[in-house]
C-alpha cells in the first residue's frame, strides 16, 4: 500500500462524528487538527492503517506531507518556520514563521499590515503565548519594560545610562529614550573634563 493519503467520500463523512471535538491528543493538538501545528483540519480516514496510525472513521493525525520533520525548521535567530506556500506572508521558498500562523489562528483573521508579534521574555520557541502589537514602536516598548522587570522587579523603572542601574522614574531625568540620575550625569562630565585637561597637558609637553 502506498503512503498517499486518500480523501474521504461524502458517504464516509456522513457516517462519522464531527471533526471538531473537545478531545485532545498527546501533544495537546485539538482533535481533528494537523499535529504539525499548521492549524489545518485533517481528512477523515476511510480505512485502518497501523503504519500511519489511521483509524477508520476518525481524523488523520497529519495533512498529507506535514508529518515530515523537515516541514518545521528552527532558524539561527531562534524562530520556527514551517512550509505553507499558500500563506500570503510566506517567503519565496514557501516557508512562513510559525508564530504568524499561530497568531492568525487565535485572531481568526489575517494580521494587520503593521502588526508585530512579541514573544514574552524572549521565548521564541513558545508559540502558544504571544502578544500581537499594533506596530514596532509598541513592540520595542514591551522589550524595554520586560528588561526593567527582569532586572529590578518593576516594569516602569528606567535604566540610568551612566551607572547602568534601574531606578524609579521620579528619581531620574528622562528625555526621550535617555534616562540618568542627575548626580551620575554631573560626575560623569566632571571626569570627562579632567580627562580632557590631562590629555591637553600631555600634548603640550
Amino acid at each position: 500500500m502506498s503512503g498517499r493519503q486518500e480523501s474521504p467520500t461524502l458517504d464516509d463523512a456522513q457516517n462519522v462524528s464531527p471533526i471538531i471535538s473537545t478531545e485532545k491528543r498527546k501533544n495537546d493538538t485539538p482533535y481533528g487538527y494537523c499535529h504539525c501545528g499548521c492549524g489545518g483540519t485533517t481528512p477523515v480516514s476511510i480505512q485502518n492503517h497501523s503504519k500511519y496510525g489511521w483509524v477508520k472513521g476518525e481524523p488523520k493525525r497529519f495533512i498529507f506531507g506535514h508529518a515530515n520533520k523537515k516541514n518545521r525548521i528552527v532558524l539561527k535567530d531562534g524562530y520556527k518556520i514551517e512550509r505553507n506556500p499558500t500563506h500570503p506572508r510566506s517567503e519565496k521558498n514557501g516557508y512562513v514563521k510559525t508564530h504568524i500562523i499561530s497568531a492568525e489562528r487565535a485572531m481568526g483573521k489575517p494580521l494587520p499590515t503593521n502588526a508585530v508579534i512579541h514573544h514574552p521574555f524572549g521565548k521564541k520557541l513558545n508559540n502558544t503565548k504571544l502578544v500581537i502589537c499594533e506596530d514596532q514602536k509598541y513592540h520595542l516598548l514591551l522589550h524595554l519594560r520586560e528588561k526593567a522587570y527582569m532586572a529590578s522587579g518593576h516594569a516602569s523603572w528606567r535604566k540610568c545610562w551612566v551607572c547602568k542601574k534601574y531606578d524609579s522614574p521620579s528619581n531620574l531625568y528622562i528625555k526621550g529614550s535617555h534616562a540618568h540620575h542627575r548626580e551620575c550625569h554631573s560626575e560623569y562630565y566632571k571626569m570627562r573634563r579632567k580627562e580632557c585637561k590631562s590629555s591637553q597637558k600631555n600634548q603640550m609637553r
